[in-house]
């Protein structure tokens, strides 16, 4: 039997070694036959399938391991000892995610003081969980070997059914780092910029000018405002202009993480100036890449100012480089408080009866 482990820093062994699993929920999966191949490339093939298969890219392997896969003689499919192993299974994860909360609390949406008397519980209840199931089990067994026809009906014992993902606490989606760094602008926004002034040949020594603006909204989004304008520093001082808001940061492109809180970045208005100056209009400024040491926000830009000729449909910027800024990012779950206290989940400390109606074990002497 091949057993792969996909389940964020929490660890599956089983215990039971009477409990035969077929396939596992979200997060993990198992599988083999009779006849396992123990070829080195061909396990490395399976787990490889079974990360693309079980994680989607968003789960990190942990544990594999081979086994032995004893197949008992049933002839009816058992119910009863496929969701009894899937139970196990999700007791045992619990107490992996306990193991990886005290050790790092700071991975989980949780206050970062871990109640000892809490834990202690959990473990407890987990640990009386798990007891009951296999004692009730083992009679159910022992009934099997008595009679064929013994049925074993577990639906009124009342068992802790864990959810598949998150038991104790969330773990966060991402850093949420209070620094980021708006990616390149070049989707052509300011290629050819609209001449608002002058004439149609630049020929003097041109600058290019950007104001630069970010403002969030709490929860919402981040936007970037630019005014840009490639001037002619001398007479007739033709220019060029170009205004164009757009959002940098969101919480679709960026999942986990929300903006803190409304904020406004200080305007600023910096320039970079071309090398050449133009001499009756033979001078070519063509695509450079102009620095701007001086800004806060830019790091350099992709410009170009003058040619032969006309300058319309010319003149303008086609990539731009940008510094990280510091904005207030927290994780999504912070939008609506702080994070809470490790508590005794409900499905632990009240459990109710089996959500699953166990079928009869008819066929299952020698299990």
């Amino acid at each position: 039997m091949f057993i792969a482990s996909f389940y964020r820093r929490v660890s599956i062994n089983l215990t039971q070694p009477f409990l035969r699993l077929y396939v596992e929920n979200e997060g993990r999966k198992t599988g083999g036959s009779d006849k396992l191949n123990l070829d080195i490339s061909n396990i490395r093939r399976t787990f490889d399938d079974f990360r693309t298969e079980v994680g989607g890219g968003q789960t990190h392997p942990i544990t594999v391991f081979l086994a032995e896969h004893p197949v008992p003689p049933v002839t009816v499919k058992s119910i009863a000892l496929e969701e009894s192993a899937n139970l196990l299974l999700r007791y045992k994860d619990v107490e992996r995610q306990l193991d990886s909360i005290e050790s790092d609390s700071s991975l989980y949406f949780v206050k970062d003081e871990i109640p000892t008397s809490t834990v202690s519980s959990i473990r407890t209840l987990l640990r009386d969980n798990r007891n009951l199931l296999v004692s009730v089990m083992n009679k159910c067994k022992a009934a099997s070997e008595k009679s064929a026809k013994s049925v074993c009906d577990l639906s009124r014992v009342s068992l802790a059914y864990p959810p598949a993902v998150n038991q104790l606490a969330k773990l966060y989606k991402s850093t949420c780092s209070g620094i980021f760094t708006p990616p390149p602008l070049d989707d052509g926004t300011f290629v050819a910029l609209p001449r608002v002034s002058g004439d149609s040949s630049m020929g003097g020594q041109d600058v290019a000018a950007a104001t630069i603006q970010y403002s969030g909204v709490a929860g919402g989004f981040v936007k970037r405002n630019i005014k840009l304008r490639i001037v002619e520093t001398r007479p007739n001082y033709t220019q060029y202009a170009k205004e164009s808001e757009s959002v940098v940061w969101s919480e679709s492109l960026y999942p986990g993480c929300a903006v803190g809180s409304s904020f406004a970045l200080p305007v600023e208005d910096v320039g970079s100036g071309f090398p050449l100056m133009g001499d009756g209009g033979t001078a070519v400024n063509d695509y450079m890449t102009l620095p701007f040491n001086s800004s806060k926000y830019l790091v350099s830009a992709t410009c170009r100012s003058n040619q032969q000729g006309s300058d319309d449909g010319f003149v303008g910027c086609k990539a731009f480089v940008f510094k990280p800024i510091q904005i207030d990012l927290r994780h999504a779950e912070s939008k609506n408080g702080g994070p809470p206290e490790l508590s005794v989940p409900a499905w632990l400390s009240n459990p109710s009866a089996s959500k699953s109606n166990f079928l009869e074990l008819r066929g299952l002497q020698g299990l």
